[in-house]
């Protein structure tokens, strides 16, 4: 890439770290434009995420989380058996609104009880939505202060609105998900990362390292940042200083220094986990040879490895007490996790392993027509507007992340894409960067027209298609279009129908052992199991996933794949009238469907 000058107010003197003085009115103007954006970002997030957490009921994972959540807070979380997947610091923060109530209702700290009295779910709920959207806000900032850094302040505000407008953002803000926190971790090690190789002092090198441990113990696909810094450090030490043909003794006298820098950050950041873990002292594994409890027979035949790996854990001592053994006791669980890959489904097939190309097939369903447009216009803008130094902050994390994931094994939701699809945002940004008033008056027109299709579908932004599709789980499943957040609208759904006296089975995408579907729908519905047989009469209530059979090796309900239903509630619970299908006869089962799209 070429070098580009950055823009004036953002030349550091390398010793104050002060703006310098010819600067300090842009550097004030930034401040002012910064507040104000955050500004619009309040008034956008607290009101829509509100009415988000009015309108659904608790996703599959929530009560999970906040169960981790409590635990880390009551420092129990390295001794309680918890099925640990990610690191439990942005369970902690997600908490937070939880344990506060626990503490105003004279409850224990670990009370993860949501269904216990009436009214308790839906209170815990709209607090921790209110409260993501104050963790939420640095990710907004962050976006809003690099892109002003890389393109200037029309870009930056372009990419907030962006930020702003995507529906997946906006449907993981008000929920107790690590998505929103993960990707804001990974983004404030980046940006953290960049700025001290930009100019390296003894302050920025301990934010880099800070700021990677930070994000760490946040969410797991952060392990790409260790070597997206290697990567920033070679750019910068490497790269550039051939670039502007550095003499070579001077750059092999300043080698040892830069590598003892690059320790530094890695101890330090080693140090944060720890600090963040609340200096917890537990063993990492509880018994030794056992991996992820979903590796199954993806494993069978790597022997070798298991041998090996068995005795790397006794030799290590891996159950007995380490510094920050739930971050350790997280990472081996994840780990496993990934190896053995998840079920996963695309397009009728099921695996367990996933597919290279299933991100970008996802985004083809998830990626709102305007922005995509506005991606394809980012791209085309490198013929005008040259690529700067900068942009490789930007750059590598999201071919890092892009790589990272579509090598990944567990393909259950777009979400999981974020980190990459976030940076392509940012880079997308450039757009409206130069002086071309027709490319920047299109770029804003695919935001318009992103934001008038997504807000369509309040408040169901979690199933947000990007144009209408026939049965669209039937091509794409799992959080992508369900994650059982409907009950709510089941119950006004119901309710709105009293005269209806049929008998109404409901088969959930939920865990069976929380009473969510008998807390917001009492006895009208009757609740079936994986194990129960399919109704014949009444209504059935069915979620997308269960349809298409992703957790249920029976697949008993693939006769619905070629029928209609009579309803779907929140765009994602599928409403059957099996009276009606099977023409005043009990409904047949037995009947083959075509998976189709």
């Amino acid at each position: 890439m070429a070098t580009a000058t950055f823009p004036p107010y953002i030349a550091l003197d390398p010793h104050t770290e002060r703006l310098e003085s010819a600067n300090d009115a842009e550097s004030r103007a930034t401040v002012r434009h910064l507040q104000l954006a955050l500004l619009v970002s309040v008034a956008v997030l607290i009101p829509r995420s509100l009415l988000i957490a009015r309108a659904h009921s608790e996703s599959l994972d929530d009560t999970y989380h906040l169960t981790r959540g409590l635990a880390y807070w009551t420092r129990s979380i390295g001794t309680r058996d918890l099925s640990m997947n990610d690191p439990p610091l942005a369970e902690g923060l997600i908490a937070l609104p939880m344990l506060a109530t626990n503490l105003l209702e004279g409850r224990a700290a670990d009370d993860d009880r949501l269904y216990d009295v009436p009214g308790r779910a839906e209170t815990i709920t709209e607090r921790v939505a209110l409260g993501n959207v104050i963790l939420a806000l640095p990710l907004f900032g962050l976006v809003f202060l690099w892109v002003r850094r890389v393109y200037g302040l029309r870009s930056a505000w372009f990419a907030l609105a962006l930020t702003l407008v995507d529906p997946t953002i906006t449907a993981l803000i008000p929920i107790p998900s690590l998505d929103i926190l993960g990707v804001e971790g990974i983004i404030l090690g980046c940006f953290l990362a960049w700025r001290y190789f930009e100019q390296p002092t003894s302050g920025r090198l301990l934010a880099c390292a800070v700021g990677t441990g930070f994000a760490l113990m946040l969410k797991h696909t952060a392990v790409a940042l260790p070597p997206v810094v290697l990567a920033f450090a070679g750019l910068h030490w490497g790269v550039r200083p051939w670039l502007d043909r550095q003499d070579w003794r001077a750059w092999r006298a300043a080698l040892s220094g830069r590598v003892r820098a690059l320790a530094a950050i890695g101890l330090v950041a080693m140090a944060t986990i720890w600090a963040l873990t609340l200096f917890d002292m537990s063993p990492p594994i509880s018994k030794v040879g056992t991996l992820h409890s979903k590796e199954g027979a993806a494993q069978a035949n790597l022997t070798q490895a298991r041998a090996f790996r068995v005795a790397a854990e006794r030799a290590l001592g891996l159950t007995e007490p380490w510094p920050a053994g739930s971050y350790l006791r997280a990472f081996r669980s994840g780990l496993g996790h990934g190896m053995a890959g998840h079920n996963c489904f695309l397009f009728g097939e099921r695996r367990q392993t996933g597919w290279w190309y299933y991100f970008p097939v996802v985004a083809s369903y998830k990626v709102p027509l305007g922005i995509a447009a506005v991606l394809l216009l980012g791209l085309i803008s490198v013929a005008w507007e040259r690529p700067r130094w900068a942009e490789w902050g930007l750059l590598i994390p999201c071919l890092a992340w892009a790589a990272f994931m579509m090598n990944s094994k567990v393909n259950i939701g777009f979400r999981h894409f974020l980190p990459a699809y976030l940076f392509m945002l940012l880079l997308a940004s450039r757009v409206v960067a130069g002086n071309r008033l027709g490319w920047s008056v299109a770029a804003w027109a695919g935001v318009l027209l992103a934001g008038v299709h997504v807000a369509s579908f309040h408040p169901d932004y979690l199933a947000y298609i990007n144009y209408p599709r026939h049965k669209p789980h039937l091509a794409i499943s799992d959080s992508n279009v369900d994650w059982g957040q409907s009950l709510k609208q089941v119950r006004t759904w119901i309710e709105s129908r009293p005269d209806e006296r049929r008998p109404i089975a409901m088969y959930y995408f939920g865990k069976e052992d929380q009473p969510n579907v008998e807390y917001y729908l009492g006895s009208r519905v009757t609740r079936l199991t994986p194990n129960d047989p399919p109704p014949a009469r009444g209504l059935l209530m069915i979620s997308p996933v269960q349809e298409v059979g992703v957790y249920d090796d029976r697949d008993a309900y693939r006769a619905l794949r070629s029928k209609e239903p009579m309803d779907i509630i929140g765009r994602s619970m599928l409403v059957y009238d099996l009276d009606a299908l099977g023409g005043g006869r009990p409904f047949d089962w037995t009947a083959r469907a075509q998976v189709t799209e």
